[in-house]
Order: structure tokens, then sequence, then C-alpha cells
């Protein structure tokens, strides 16, 4: 949610506690401050803010002007880097000085942080840290993502005793791997052990109370029994292991009984070309024995070709509801799927699509790149709300699941929809075909269809569509190319038509105007050189007309009297408000407008001039994107303060 979108909930609803707040640009805190709309601190309400890596003249800013507003700040973000990425940019020695504490905020650990920010309970750091730093930290932390130099020997880190969740990445600077001991940290319940790849790994000594222990790789944990140092493990997820596995899985993890949930890399359970079935067997057999697992998930990698055996054993897993296996190419499955089982996710395998139709107690089913087929015919039990099947060459389905609610078929290969080539529940709410090559929409959808994504294919016009259709998206398709019109259903409450070929005799026959609960509507991406807002519903609260190459307008904004925010983004607007300067009396925009986006849409000094002199009289506005030459000289008022420039794209 936007800030402005934020302060006008607040508006409509002045009793409002969220539990959390996130401020992804600081100065979003200073204007709830200053809006008085949400008295900072409440009780119960966690706030956030998260400096980004490339402002920070404006944190500095913010750093100075915060503490004047009685602003309590719980949680501090410095906008986080993906570990492989970070290592491979500045490598793992501490050279990162663009991620410093001190080059992004102007302060660093130690007294000034702890004074700016006296009642931090959250912590992420991007900069390696010193393991001397450690002690400089929060001691009220609860919860801390950071990374740690280069270690050469045992290491016990000093960290705050009050940790309980704790992400953190340590790499080895020696051929010996040495042991990082953390065993004294009695609170962590939560533990994320991160390092580069497997020859950066370290050995870890474990708290005794963790509950939720996820690690890059095996390595970092694989000479300990997990029953012996957290006897009260729920989840465990190892995202990667090097070379052979020589044991059974449950025998060398030393699993306690206490697992409910376990992701495991699949080459764990690889075998070789040589491997008999006795062995095989034996294999998933101990595996197995991990019976009160509620979720269970194995995960691979491009370059990994073993097989992996997986086998169901009956009177095995009677608890297991969720079972995903994802970029698991060779992979051989035994038995019969748990009779509980209710969630379901196969992604790029190859695999032929299963039958499920005997699991009665199936809700979820994502079936994503398995081996491709032209007709796919499906029955489920009355269980089954949600299914996704993407990505499997589908031109014609069957699919009978009686209350099913959600269906996604996208990345398939339609070409028509009619009554023969496109069977679907009439239960159906949802529908997503996106990604297709759909040219043709004869079909006639279930009644109760409430949203409907067509975006990606190859329409031009389209059948009746149900009455009650509430969303419609249909961006990146033909629509206006011929002089064939699509009658929309006047219930829509959200249409994006983005990035067809509009044109304004289409909009006027498409009789848009008419629309009296349409709130979001974008017609961009679609050069439209003069656009008639007199054929737009008046009813819009969001509108985004940018990309469009518009240069003039016919009619006014002011007729969209519930309008908040308008992108305008990347048209040919020179001398626009300049002109409307000139010929409007009054208002140029309705009374609630809040957000208005203009960035490279070409104004001119004079623009600039006429729209901010206009925009300074309205009460509820917040937020004016332009690029910094658009209004070099209103820095000082903060409605105003121009964005740092953005890349060219479409954003909603």
């Amino acid at each position: 949610m936007t800030c402005a979108g934020f302060l006008r909930l607040c508006e409509s609803h002045p009793n409002l506690t969220p539990k959390k707040l996130i401020f992804t640009n600081a100065h979003d805190a200073l204007k709830v401050a200053r809006k008085s709309l949400l008295k900072l601190p409440k009780r119960d309400t966690v706030v956030e803010v998260v400096f980004p890596t490339h402002k920070r003249n404006a944190n500095e800013r913010f750093s100075l002007e915060y503490a004047e507003m009685g602003i309590r700040v719980d949680s501090v973000v410095f906008e986080h880097t993906a570990d492989f990425d970070y290592y491979d940019i500045f490598s793992m020695k501490g050279t990162a000085s663009s991620f410093s504490m001190q080059t992004i905020l102007g302060t660093k650990l130690g007294d000034s942080f702890d004074e700016l920010f006296p009642d931090i309970t959250s912590l992420s750091i991007n900069e390696p840290l010193k393991v001397t730093d450690l002690k400089l930290l929060p001691r009220k932390l609860r919860k801390l993502d950071c990374r740690v130099q280069l270690i050469r020997e045992l290491t016990m880190l000093q960290l705050p005793q009050r940790l309980e969740d704790l992400s953190i990445a340590i790499g080895r600077a020696s051929f010996e791997v040495p042991t990082v001991i953390i065993s004294h940290l009695s609170r962590i319940r939560k533990l994320d052990l991160r390092t580069k790849d497997h020859n950066t790994c370290t050995k870890w000594s474990l708290p005794l109370g963790t509950r939720v222990l996820h690690v890059a790789h095996y390595d970092m944990i694989g000479s300990q029994k997990l029953f012996i140092v957290c006897p009260e493990l729920i989840e465990l997820k190892i995202h990667d292991h090097k070379g052979p596995f020589k044991d059974f899985v449950a025998r060398a993890l030393g699993i306690p009984k206490t697992l409910r949930r376990l992701q495991l890399p699949s080459d764990m359970l690889a075998f070789g070309p040589k491997s008999s079935r006795p062995e095989l067997k034996l294999s998933y057999f101990k595996l197995l024995q991990i019976s009160k697992l509620t979720e269970l998930s194995f995960t691979s990698n491009i370059y990994d070709a073993r097989r992996m055996a997986l086998a169901f054993v009956p009177g095995n897993f009677n608890h297991l509801h969720t079972l995903s296996i994802v970029d698991v190419k060779n992979v051989v499955i035994f038995g019969d799927y748990p009779s509980g089982l209710r969630k379901l996710v196969y992604r790029k395998m190859n695999i032929p699509l299963p039958d499920l139709s005997g699991l009665q107690y199936l809700t979820e089913v994502e079936l994503d790149s398995l081996k491709s087929i032209d007709e796919y015919t499906g029955c489920f039990s009355r269980s089954l709300r949600k299914l996704t099947i993407s990505g499997c060459g589908f031109k014609k389905v069957n699919i009978d699941a009686p209350e099913l609610d959600s269906l996604t078929l996208s990345s398939n290969n339609f070409t028509v929809l009619n009554e023969e080539t496109f069977v679907i529940p009439s239960s159906v709410r949802v529908l997503d075909v996106h990604m297709n090559y759909i040219s043709t929409v004869s079909v006639k959808f279930p009644d109760g269809l409430e949203e409907l994504n067509l975006s990606f294919n190859r329409i031009t016009t389209i059948g009746t569509l149900p009455k009650n259709l509430k969303v419609l998206n249909i961006a990146r398709n033909n629509l206006g190319s011929s002089d064939q019109v699509t009658h929309f259903p006047t219930s829509l409450t959200r249409l994006d038509v983005s990035w067809n070929e509009l044109t304004n005799s289409w909009l006027e026959k498409q009789n848009l105007a008419q629309y009296t609960t349409l709130s979001d509507l974008s017609i961009a991406h679609n050069k439209l050189p003069s656009l008639n807002l007199d054929l737009l519903p008046s009813s819009v609260v969001l509108l985004s007309l940018s990309f469009n190459e518009t240069s003039s307008f016919i009619g006014t904004f002011k007729r969209f009297e519930k309008l908040q925010s308008l992108d305008l983004a990347c048209n040919r607007l020179q001398g626009y408000f300049l002109s409307l300067g000139d010929s409007c009396v009054g208002e140029f925009f309705g009374s609630d407008i809040a957000v208005l986006d203009i960035y490279l849409s070409r104004l001119t000094s004079d623009d600039a001039e006429v729209l901010s002199e206009h925009l300074r009289k309205r009460s509820r506005f917040l937020d004016l994107d332009a690029g910094s030459d658009v209004l070099p000289n209103l820095e000082d008022l903060p409605v105003f303060r121009p964005k740092k420039a953005k890349t060219a794209s479409y954003r909603r």
C-alpha cells in the first residue's frame, strides 16, 4: 500500500491500529507523523523503516528530522542484498563500503546508533561486520539479520542474549573448517545459517532451544545428531549438499521425533545408475521412518542430473498434508500418495501429470512444467479448491472438480477457447489463462466468475462475459486492431486494457463512460496522441494513462470526482498544464486527488510552476512523482521532493 493510501485509510478509520507498519521510504514515516492521523508510537503497532543504499542524503535528513517527531522505531532494515550477489561483487573481506551503515545513514553501531534508535528490537544490516562489532549491537535485539567477515578459527559470537530469531552469514578464510559457537544463546527459536557456497562453509554449535533451523549446506550441521542438540526442532530446511551422500537421511541427521516440516536437497536421496532395487528400497524406507512429518519438500538445481527415489510405504506419512518437489528433473516415485494429502506442488519435473482422483482431502494442486501433452482430462475430489496447471502444453482440457474455486491454466498452448476445447467446473470464481496463444474466445464462462485474466494472448474480441464479473485483465492483446468491439460487463470494478491498440473510437464504442462501479482502470501503453476523457468512467479512483504518447486531452480531469491516483508518466505533456492554467477556472482535478505521476512527461518549467502552485493548495495531496529536472526549486516542501530517476517502465 502507498503512504497516500494508508493515510486515506486512517482518515476513514480513525481507530485503526495496524499490527505492523513497514516504511520502504523513510520519509513516509515523517508524512504519517506530520498528518497526525496515526499517533505513533502506538503500543500495539510495530514500526519498521527501510533505508535504501542509494539514498544517503535523504536517509541523513530523516535521521535529523525524525527524532523531533516522536516516532518509536522498532525495526531498522538496511536494504538487503542476496548473499551470492553480495559476495560475488564485493568479496567476503568486508571491503563493501557502500553497504556500510555509516555510508547509508551517517552513523555506525555503538552509542550514536543506540541514541538514534533506543527502542529497536529488530535489525537487518547489509555490511560485513567484524566479530568484535557484534558486541556493539543493541542489547534489546530479538531479531537480527547480518553478515560477519571471514573467520579462521573456533569463534564464539558475542551476540545479544535476548535474540530469538537470527539469520547470519559467515565464511571461512582457511582450508581448515572452523566451528562457530552460538549454543550459549538460550532464547534462540529460529535460526538461518548462510554462506556463499560449499567452499566457504563453517560448522556450527547450535542452541538447544532451536525450533526452526534453515542451513545453506548440509555440512554446516552434518556431524551432529539433531535429536540431541535440538530436541524440540519442528522445522528443518537444508538448501544444498555437495558430494555423495553415504548414509540414510534419518540416521545421518539424527532427526528428532518432534520434526513436522522437512526440506531437503534432492541429491540427499539421489542414486547412481548402478544402484540395485534392494538398495533403493532400504534407502527410502529409512527416510520414511520420520512418520509424523506434516510437510515434506525436495529441491534441486539445474546442474544435478542424478535420479531421485521417493517411495510412500503403507503406514508411513500418515500425517503428511503437504508435498512439494521443485526442479528435480529425474525422479522416481513409488507407492500410493498418503491419503491425508491436502497440498501437492510439482514444478519442472520430467514426469507425466499424476492421477490424483483418489485423494479425498486434497485442497490445492500446482503442477508446473511437467511432461507436455495436447489434451488433458483430470478428475478431482470435491475437496479441491485451487488448481494450477501451467507450462504443460495443453490445447484442450476437460476438468472435473465439483467445488473448484480458483483455476490457473497459464503458459500452455491454447489457441481457441470454446465449448469443445475448454471444459471447466461451473463453480470457478477466479480463472487465469494468461500467456497462451488465444485468438478466439467463444466459450461460455461460469456464471459465478468474478476474476478473469486473459493477458498476454492474441485476442481481438471476446464473446459474452459473465454479468457479475468484477476483475478483468486483458492487457497485452490485440484489442482495437479490428472494428469488432468487446462489450465488457458493467459490473467491473477493475479493468486492465494496457498494451493493446486502443483508439478513441474503440473507447466510444465500448461505452466505458456508463460503467458506474469501475474504480481501477489502466489504459497505458496504447499510443493515444489525444485522449477524450469524457469516454472514461467518472467512478475511477485509480487511473493509469502512462506511455500513451499523449500530448492533449479532450475534457478535464475534474469530472473524476473520486480520483485519488493518476499516472501520466512518459507522455508528451509539454505546455499542457500551462494551457490548463490559462483556460481552466477552479480546480484541475477532483477534490480527492492525492498521488500524481508525471515522470518523463516532458513538462516545461512553466508547466511545473503552474502545477505546483495548484497542488500546494490541495490539503489531501500527498505525493508527486517527477524527475529532478521538473521541480528543481521545491525540495524544501516534502510533498514535492522529486524522486530519484527511475527506469521507464510500466508501474501499477
